[in-house]
């Protein structure tokens, strides 16, 4: 039995999910960034993270991962021609205000 094989199914999910985040960081970190929706210093810091660590986080954490977006079963009742047009639109993230900014105002 090898190791992958003596895995959880969640342990070989996340190790998956982290290994494919890894490899398209390599390729392309903008396309990484927006495919996965995570911010450029997350990406850096995966991308630089040896194999074996990526494994052994995998093989400890007890929770996926992966986060399914909250609008896909809106997505799943679509025809299929429009699903990957609409997963590719995004709901904006909020960004929080500096602690010393203040909200615009109009007078």
């Amino acid at each position: 039995m090898t190791t992958l094989q003596s895995l959880p199914d969640l342990s070989i999910l996340n190790l998956t999910y982290l290994l494919k985040i890894q490899s398209d960081a390599n390729k392309d970190a903008v396309q990484a960034c927006y495919r996965y929706g995570l911010h450029q210093d997350v990406i850096s810091r995966i991308r630089d993270i040896p194999v074996d660590r990526i494994a052994a986080l995998a093989a400890n954490l007890d929770q996926s991962l992966f986060a399914m977006r909250t609008e896909l079963l809106d997505i799943a009742d679509v025809p299929p021609a429009l699903s990957g047009m609409l997963g590719s639109v995004r709901a904006p993230v909020p960004i929080p205000l500096a602690s010393s900014a203040r909200p615009l105002t109009l007078n």
